[in-house]
């Protein structure tokens, strides 16, 4: 098993953080994020299932995600989620609300056996846990727009 931190040119036409602890022969689960938030994501879940592989990729040049149009996000958001698959991803953790947002259902609906989750369900779940108190959620402007927590809160 190795780790490394590597600034990535291919085939993003841009850099990308790549976080890895790859066993070569086993497949690992993913991470996704528009900036750095991801890395979090992994270590919490690293911290309770050590004994999966872990990649964490970062879309830094484009970040943060808010700031671009939905189809950016769409675009940005399926391109990262190809390259964790293509390199063996299992299953993708998407930690963007904004990418959550404007391209999960999509990626879901056009790549069922490619898994991809998000943060955004688990947000909802504590939420309703937690329904006594006031629980802050900080969001970019297309993440308000989006009204995915508003959609989410009354489905779940």
């Amino acid at each position: 098993m190795f780790s490394f931190v590597e600034r990535n040119r291919q085939s993003f036409d841009t850099f990308v953080f790549l976080l890895l602890m790859i066993d070569s022969e086993k497949k690992f689960l993913g991470f996704f994020d528009s900036g750095v938030g991801g890395v979090q994501t992994r270590l919490m879940f690293a911290s309770m299932f050590p004994d999966y592989n872990y990649c964490c990729l970062s879309d830094t040049a484009y970040a943060p995600y808010g700031t671009q149009s939905p189809q950016v996000i769409r675009e940005r958001t399926f391109l990262c989620l190809r390259w964790l698959f293509d390199h063996g991803a299992c299953l993708v953790i998407i930690a963007c609300n904004t990418a959550a947002a404007y391209a999960i259902k999509d990626w879901q609906t056009l790549y069922p056996d490619k898994k991809v989750l998000s943060v955004t369900i688990p947000a909802i779940e504590c939420m309703r846990e937690h329904d006594d108190r006031l629980i802050a959620i900080f969001a970019t402007q297309m993440t308000v727009e989006s009204g995915i927590y508003p959609h989410l809160f009354e489905r779940f």
